[in-house]
């Protein structure tokens, strides 16, 4: 299992930081805490986008997706 750190998701899904923590906060992205530290399992992370859309897609478009469904939620 890969994890993310915020940093990484904030880069991979191109939003900021801060938003990438509310998110995790709020339950509405896969996150783990470790301590005090915000952990983003890669895995989990894809099957969430995926399972949102309902369909597989390569990469790009699943970043893509991400986007739109992280500007929907925040």
């Amino acid at each position: 299992m890969n994890l993310l750190t915020p940093e990484q998701v904030s880069e991979k899904f191109q939003i900021k930081l801060r938003q990438v923590k509310e998110l995790a906060r709020q339950g509405k992205i896969p996150a783990v805490k470790v301590g005090k530290l915000w952990r983003f399992p890669e895995d989990s992370l894809k099957d969430w986008v995926e399972n949102r859309v309902g369909l597989k897609k390569d990469e790009s478009e699943i970043e893509s997706i991400a986007n739109q469904i992280i500007a929907e939620v925040s």
